[in-house]
C-alpha cells in the first residue's frame, strides 16, 4: 500500500508539474499571474543579496563535499571506507572529477557573469 501511495503522489506531481508548465505558456492564462518586478533598490540589493548568499551555501556544499571525496583516499582512512571503495570499485580519479565538477562550473560560470556584467 506504501509504495502505491507513493506511486500515486509522483505521477500526482509530475501531472501537477506538466499543467503548470503548459498554462504558463498560455497568453490568456500568463497575463493574469501576477508580476514580480524589482525596479526598487532596496528591492534590488536584496536579490542580488540572496543571490549571493545562495551562492555561498552552494559553494559552501560542494566544498565540503569535494572535501570529504578527498578524505575517503587518504591512507589514514577507516578501514570500512577502504572496503566500501574496493568492494564497489570506486576509482580515485573519476571519484574527484564528478564530485569537483560542480564547483568548477560554478566557479567558472560565476567569472563569466562577472565578467559579463562588469561588476568588479
Amino acid at each position: 500500500m506504501r509504495q502505491l501511495t507513493g506511486l500515486f503522489i509522483t505521477v500526482l506531481l509530475f501531472l501537477i508539474t506538466i499543467a503548470w508548465l503548459t498554462a504558463s505558456y498560455m497568453p490568456e492564462f500568463s497575463s493574469s499571474l501576477p508580476k514580480a518586478s524589482f525596479e526598487t533598490l532596496a528591492a534590488q540589493s536584496v536579490l542580488k543579496g540572496l543571490a549571493i548568499g545562495a551562492l555561498v551555501f552552494f559553494l559552501g556544499i560542494q566544498f565540503n563535499l569535494l572535501w570529504t571525496a578527498v578524505s575517503w583516499f587518504r591512507p589514514s582512512s577507516r578501514s570500512p571506507v577502504m572496503e566500501a571503495l574496493t568492494e564497489f570499485d570506486i576509482r580515485r580519479s573519476w571519484e574527484l572529477l564528478w564530485t569537483a565538477l560542480p564547483l568548477v562550473t560554478t566557479l567558472v560560470l560565476l567569472l563569466w557573469l562577472l565578467i559579463g556584467s562588469g561588476i568588479t
